[in-house]
């Protein structure tokens, strides 16, 4: 199985909101669908993934302040994946593909 970790850090404000999404399509070989919300920083640890596989990882939320986040673990291509939103609505999304 694989890892990654999601780190998401809220600075500067009480109302901060995030859903995390983590899936593979139940049409695919190794469906998965991990969702949780958040109201204030984290960092999730998920360590039962397919190897050599495709992941979406996607992000819903809000803060008046700033939200950093990082993706890290066994995957290809740029890792860690880093990004910053500040004083706004978000929705990124990203894919990942699990190492071998």
């Amino acid at each position: 199985m694989k890892t990654i970790t999601i780190n998401g850090i809220f600075s500067g404000t009480p109302n901060d909101f995030v859903v995390l999404d983590v899936f593979r399509p139940n049409t695919l070989h190794h469906p998965y669908d991990f969702k949780k919300t958040y109201t204030r920083s984290f960092t999730e640890t998920l360590s039962d993934l397919e190897p050599d596989t495709t992941y979406s990882i996607d992000f819903s939320g809000f803060t008046p302040g700033t939200f950093d986040l990082e993706i890290s673990g066994d995957f290809v291509g740029e890792n860690p994946i880093t990004d910053s939103f500040e004083d706004s609505s978000f929705t990124p999304g990203y894919v990942i593909h699990t190492n071998d």
